[in-house]
């Protein structure tokens, strides 16, 4: 078996440790990619012995500079390979700039203080064209060689050659429940096999009071982020974090590429802001979980841009903020839309932002640090594009409007897919309808949740918070997982 592997040094330990396993079970041929060299230095040094071929593999975001003796093609030519690019993935390239947190902020009206580098101000659109072009080719030349069986830990931009070339692409994903993980098929967050699951779970195989209890807080992912983040409004963690900061721009100072690196001052002010906006929250005196209970409300939670889980996973809608505005618009007097902030996107928007929703008479901006789980409970409904929020609303029963498409919790049957501006205000007339039957709902919510679970892995306590923090289990299930997901037998211990 040939496999590919994208190496991503937050994951490295399991990473590796799922690598030795499938050399050991499957007699895996690796190949390992990474940006850089120094990228691929982690892995040389844990496990010099373990992958087949180190490559390094082009960035997509700045073209490399071209040889001594190579013709540069021109801006039509770029533009022609580009068309024809468009045509083999089914997709507008601009889709991945959707992505791109280099040269496609424009695309995150939410995420306008996102650092900015130093060469992005100076790249057009046809040396984005030039280096997206490089990436592409690069994987024609490396797929159609080296004929992998899959390819490990890709996202947008290696999923569409991929695709082009017919070698499948896994990657390990969130499933935003507990610390469970699946394997996707596709850059958009995709869990094959889920709705048939779901089809295939009857009433009498669930569990309620079990399926309200494994709600009872924020995917371990979500949580563990918090809580650093919300560490970070004291004046003793902002000093540490500026020394970081000037360390590491310093040293990021020797070598070539200063092009790709974000600009000091952006940095400066990203840390900064976040430190204020975490001090400013402690006494926002917006309304609180507690106050909004026995009003009738709609619930959206914002979510933070620009960001692969959100433009990456939603390429064809992620419009926070017309979202909001449509809403209010089609709500009935009775109703108001309660709009939640998430911490991490703090730092991210413009003020201006929050003094146009605060213009909104029915919009209600609630205390960011509300538990989100707590004031989906309450809700009589829930909007979302793609957020957590609208699987817990699925979960346990409480109608859901999603503006995403591809969404896992799209198969429910009390979720409503808005693909249309004219279909808002009857669906919030369903959602907000007396006559919502929640006891079939929940029903619903708890086949889909004991499918979702099927189809995933527990991966104990493994995160960015502990990456080490799992077991020769997890490996085991997370290799089975993977091997049914491409219709492969299972290894042999």
């Amino acid at each position: 078996m040939r496999i590919a592997i994208i190496g991503q040094p937050v994951r490295s330990e399991l990473q590796i440790a799922l690598a030795r396993h499938w050399k050991e079970t499957l007699g895996a041929e690796l190949s390992l990619y990474g940006g850089s060299e120094k990228g691929l230095e982690t892995y040389r040094a844990l496990a010099p012995d373990l992958f087949d071929r180190f490559v390094v593999a082009p960035s997509p975001y700045f073209a490399d500079a071209p040889e001594d003796g190579v013709e540069v093609p021109d801006d039509e030519t770029i533009v022609t390979r580009a068309l024809d690019y468009e045509e083999r993935f089914g997709v507008p390239l601009n889709w991945l700039m959707t992505v791109d947190r280099v040269h496609g902020l424009g695309y995150s009206p939410g995420g306008f203080y996102f650092p900015r580098s130093y060469g992005e101000a100076k790249v057009s659109q046809i040396d984005v064209l030039r280096g997206y072009l490089a990436f592409f080719e690069f994987w024609d030349r490396e797929l159609v060689a080296q004929k992998f069986d899959v390819l490990i830990n890709g996202y947008n931009f290696e999923y569409f050659p991929c695709l082009a070339n017919d070698t499948p692409m896994r990657t390990l994903t969130s499933a935003r429940n507990g610390n469970f993980y699946f394997w996707s098929h596709s850059c958009f967050g995709e869990l094959d096999g889920l709705d048939s699951a779901y089809l295939g779970t009857s009433a009498d195989a669930v569990d309620l009071p079990d399926t309200a209890a494994e709600l009872k807080d924020a995917p371990v992912l979500n949580r563990k982020q918090l809580d650093a983040l919300r560490r970070r409004g004291r004046v003793i963690s902002l000093l540490p974090r500026i020394y970081r900061i000037l360390r590491n721009w310093a040293l990021r100072q020797i070598g070539p590429d200063v092009k790709k690196r974000y600009k000091l001052s952006s940095e400066l002010r990203y840390a900064f802001t976040e430190w204020w906006s975490m001090r400013r929250l402690r006494r926002s005196g917006m309304p609180t979980a507690a106050e909004l209970a026995g009003r009738k409300y709609l619930f959206y939670a914002l979510q933070v841009e620009p960001e692969q889980n959100f433009q990456g996973f939603s390429p064809e809608y992620f419009y926070q903020q017309s979202a909001i505005i449509s809403l209010s618009r089609d709500l009935p007097p009775d109703t108001v839309l309660a709009v939640k902030e998430h911490i991490p996107a703090m730092n991210r928007r413009p003020k201006q932002f929050y003094e146009q929703l605060r213009l909104l008479k029915n919009v209600v901006l609630v205390d960011p640090k509300e538990d989100g789980l707590t004031l989906v409970k309450g809700a009589r409904a829930v909007a979302t594009i793609n957020g957590t929020v609208g699987q817990e609303a699925a979960v346990l029963g409480i109608p859901v409007l999603s503006f995403g498409r591809r969404n896992h919790y799209n198969v429910v049957d009390h979720v409503k897919v808005v693909t249309d501006e004219a279909q808002i205000a009857p669906a919030l007339r369903w959602a907000l309808s007396d006559d919502f039957d929640r006891a079939a709902a929940r029903v619903n919510g708890a086949r889909y949740l004991s499918a979702l679970r099927s189809l995933s892995v527990d991966m104990a306590d493994f995160g960015y918070h502990n990456r080490g923090g799992f077991d020769e289990t997890v490996i085991r299930e997370a290799t089975a997982a993977l091997l049914r997901s491409l219709d492969l037998p299972a290894a042999q211990s």
